[in-house]
């Protein structure tokens, strides 16, 4: 929200351009072209130190040092492996790679990125696996990709988001397909009775019934996909009107005839209770207080996921792939947000089952061809389908929001779906949103 007192320069397209520039200049990218590992296997600690050294070496050449305030992670890994190891354990070992140094004599410096994850306040998590049998096929080159960006940047983009899309909301030749878009359509889940198939041939019966089947499953992603972009546009929307409830962030000072601070606080009250009770938000139990619960704590979480299943049949199955967003209140005592995902995306797996490929599901359904091309491609993609992690999540991001007087002592937890096709942070999507719409707002001045 525009700040009342601002200045128009800086509070312009032609400011917004010059201040999103130099925040550009402050991210810091690191790439490893190595096949992701965890901390537990056998190169797991060499691979770590070499990490290290390229980084810190990286980050030098661009002048930059490690961040001593709140950031914000996002990561993509690539595997080539066969049997890739769950996302949660490779970000794991990559937030301790990217903190303390391992050998701070040789590294020349005491840390990395930043000095201990907890500075982390928003994370965002890819995992592709790129594994192929097909030798035919040119392989796809593994790797991990990291961006690095200050909390107070990733809140400024968010502001400045929700400002250009005030304005543009506003224009007749507005774009239906941004990321504030929320899908309207009407998706019907439940497909056309299809009429008897009495008097035919077995083939005949056997194709309507196939393509009966694929109409059912292309009518439930359809609807699957509208359901979870809204919840994105939601997410979305919330974190750029209340950009100053997301961890870390500094708050407003105070003046003027309604103060900053105050404003602020007004939009949270309003925003922050609607999407933690969004249709398909699913609020979890807060954090185990003493180690001791973490085992009913687990229990808790599953019987939490199993009900919402019940509540919505419409992802059963899950036909597309999806962002699974934990959004957090921590406790008094606090958490690493590496540690939340290591804990509930088990559970999350195992309950939701979510599916790495949105057609598989239907042409493993079909009666395989007895020969020829297309039943070894049949037989390829099953022997894919087994060596990978059947039904994994393969991205997700946590958000750490302040805790507020009305925060229990345990914290909050509160799940939320999202579309994986595109596989992108919230704040990222608020970064490429500003950036390709700040042209058209010089033009305009």
């Amino acid at each position: 929200m525009r700040s009342p007192d601002a200045d128009s320069y800086l509070d312009g397209p032609l400011g917004w351009t010059h201040q999103s520039m130099q925040r550009l200049l402050r991210e810091v990218h690191l790439a490893d072209e190595n096949e992701p590992v965890t901390k537990k296997q056998r190169a797991g600690r060499h691979r770590a130190v070499e990490f290290q050294h390229n980084a810190v070496t990286a980050m030098r050449s661009a002048g930059r040092r490690s961040m001593t305030g709140a950031v914000a992670l996002d990561v993509h890994f690539t595997c080539g492996e066969r049997n890739p190891p769950s996302i949660h354990h490779l970000a794991k070992h990559l937030l301790d790679v990217l903190g303390p140094a391992i050998n701070p004599e040789d590294l020349g410096r005491q840390s990395v990125v930043y000095r201990d994850d907890r500075q982390v306040k928003l994370l965002h998590v890819t995992l592709d696996q790129a594994w192929n049998p097909n030798p035919d096929a040119a392989p796809k080159p593994a790797g991990t990709r990291v961006i690095a960006r200050p909390i107070r940047d990733v809140a400024e983009d968010l502001r400045v988001a929700d400002e250009i899309q005030s304005r543009l909301d506003r224009w007749p030749q507005e774009d239906d397909t941004g990321p504030f878009h929320i899908p309207a359509e009407d998706f019907d889940d439940d497909p056309v009775p299809w009429s008897p198939q009495d008097g035919r041939l077995p083939e005949e019966t056997e194709s309507l019934a196939q393509l009966a089947r694929f109409d059912r499953h292309w009518r439930l992603m359809r609807a699957q996909e509208a359901h979870l972009a809204a919840t994105d546009a939601y997410l979305l929307s919330y974190l750029c009107a209340c950009p100053n409830d997301i961890a870390g962030t500094r708050q407003f000072p105070a003046g003027g005839l309604e103060s900053h601070a105050q404003h602020a606080a007004s939009l949270s009250e309003m925003y922050r209770p609607l999407l933690l009770t969004l249709p398909f938000g699913l609020p979890l139990p807060g954090f185990a207080l003493a180690s001791g619960e973490w085992k009913r704590y687990g229990q808790q979480a599953r019987t939490a996921l199993a009900s919402f299943l019940d509540r919505w049949p419409l992802f059963r199955p899950l036909l597309i792939p999806v962002t699974v967003t934990l959004l957090v209140t921590p406790s008094i005592r606090g958490m690493d947000l590496d540690n939340i995902a290591l804990t509930l995306l088990p559970i999350i797996h195992d309950v939701l089952r979510p599916h790495i490929d949105p057609f598989t599901v239907h042409q493993l359904g079909l009666t395989p061809p007895s020969t020829g091309t297309e039943h070894e491609e049949h037989m390829q993609a099953l022997r894919r389908l087994r060596s990978l992690n059947e039904y994994s999540v393969t991205a997700y991001q946590v958000i750490e929001l302040k805790r507020t007087s009305r925060t229990p002592p345990e914290g909050t937890i509160t799940l939320l779906l999202g579309d994986g096709i595109r596989r992108q942070s919230a704040w990222e999507t608020a970064s490429d949103y500003l950036r390709h719409n700040l042209p058209a707002l010089l033009e305009s001045e």
